[in-house]
């Protein structure tokens, strides 16, 4: 997590708290801001002054997509930003770290707002039911009054991160759990919905889908979303600066392959700049809405590494680019789904120049690969119908949100950015609960 994305939310629930996702985009809490279409007002802990912002999507407040997007006014102390890394946890395996950062009413002592670091575990097998994420916090709970209120009253809206992922956004202080637990909404939650995809994409830029949590550390990090060194990345197929065109008879094909339960191979072949990755990034992108995880391995990840992804319970899509080069880690690919249950998918999508001496031999390698490979089909990636002349140029400005100024924000808060009520997370993630403070605050 990186401080200087760090904000407060002030709207018509109360304070909450929030972390910018690229552009001028923030992600908060839908029961802090009501309803799309609303002014709040944002700050940053430890800087002076507001700005104010538009809820341009709102899910439920207190329901399972309890999230909002604010887009921050155009002002030059809030510049526009990358957007981070996103992710899902794709195991069952109990205990994965996490952590979150915002501004609860258990650190408010003064009338400077201070800010808070979080850290806990998050076990995939609780909360599951209601596709929501429970936070056990590994600080000792918290001496507070049995008021109705909570120390968590304006953490809402603060972004949860596995390592460097984002996987959750904060909903709610567990009912029953004593302060110890936070009920969290799962990024897998709310990438299901158009809307917000549809948000995100214009205000902030593509993603690359979403990264399987437990597997990062076998990723490719190349930056896709992050600031441009120059224009010629603009050219870099994970930035999708260009809207996909020209194969959409073979992403339907690809998608409906990875419908499939249980495992697949596939390889697609075709010289260098026919679009081979960039079809890979737009089936990653396309397949978040069904809640899949997306693992590009590293070249340099030792194969017995990806034994591991057996343990994957989520739809899972593999991508192994240049797999020409990479046969050792194909053959480790395959032992893994060897390994796997089976009762969801694993996708093997490869990406090579051709299909000729490599392939026969690749398949042939070991028992297992003539067993899970025999029959993957082969599909020689067409030349693109969009010629040079008709296609799209990129710009030599990186994608993301250019709307219109808005309007100034009518509030007037405190010179914190602050006012005195202050919401608390609901005990559960479906019914907020309101906690007040000192007008001296």
């Amino acid at each position: 997590m990186e401080k200087s994305r760090l904000a407060g939310v002030t709207g018509p629930g109360g304070p909450g708290s929030g972390y910018a996702v690229g552009g001028r985009l923030l992600l908060t809490s839908a029961h802090v801001v009501a309803r799309a279409g609303e002014r709040v007002t944002l700050f940053r802990p430890g800087r002076p002054g507001t700005v104010g912002g538009l809820v341009v999507w709102c899910g439920t407040p207190g329901g399972r997509d309890d999230a909002a997007l604010v887009l921050a006014d155009d002002d030059p102390q809030w510049p526009a930003l990358p957007g981070p890394r996103w992710g899902r946890l794709a195991t069952d395996r109990p205990g994965t770290a996490c952590r979150t950062w915002g501004v609860p009413d258990l650190a408010q002592r003064s009338p400077t707002v201070e800010a808070v670091q979080l850290t806990g575990r998050i076990n995939p097998g609780t909360g599951y039911v209601h596709n929501q994420h429970v936070v056990d916090l590994d600080q000792h709970r918290p001496h507070w009054p049995a008021d109705g209120t909570s120390p968590w009253g304006g953490l809402s809206g603060a972004a949860v991160f596995c390592d460097h992922l984002l996987v959750a956004v904060v909903a709610a202080d567990r009912s029953h759990s004593g302060h110890g637990q936070l009920t969290a909404v799962p990024a897998y939650a709310l990438f299901h919905q158009p809307g917000f995809r549809a948000a995100l994409a214009e205000h902030a830029g593509p993603t690359g889908g979403l990264e399987a949590a437990e597997f990062q550390h076998l990723a490719d990090t190349t930056p896709a979303t992050g600031l441009l060194r120059s224009p010629a990345a603009l050219l870099q197929a994970a930035r999708q600066t260009v809207p996909f065109h020209g194969r959409e008879e073979l992403l339907d094909q690809l998608t409906a392959w990875c419908a499939r339960t249980g495992f697949g191979a596939r390889l697609l072949h075709g010289p260098g700049g026919q679009g081979k990755t960039r079809l890979a990034h737009q089936l990653a992108h396309q397949l978040t809405a069904d809640h899949w995880a997306v693992l590009w391995p590293r070249p340099d990840t030792a194969p017995e590494q990806l034994h591991q992804l057996h343990d994957a319970t989520k739809p899972l899509l593999v991508v192994l680019d240049y797999a020409e080069t990479r046969t050792a880690q194909l053959a480790a690919l395959v032992e893994a789904a060897a390994r796997h249950p089976g009762t969801t998918p694993f996708k093997l999508l490869l990406l090579a120049r051709t299909d000729t001496d490599w392939w026969p031999r690749a398949k042939s390698a070991t028992p297992l690969t003539e067993d899970y490979l025999d029959g993957a089909p082969s599909t020689a990636l067409p030349r693109s119908k969009t010629t040079p002349a008709t296609a799209p140029a990129p710009t030599a400005t990186p994608p993301g949100p250019s709307p219109p100024p808005s309007p100034p924000s009518t509030a007037s808060p405190p010179p914190t950015g602050r006012p005195p009520p202050r919401p608390s997370p609901s005990p559960t993630s479906a019914s907020p609960r309101t906690a007040t403070r000192s007008p001296s605050r």
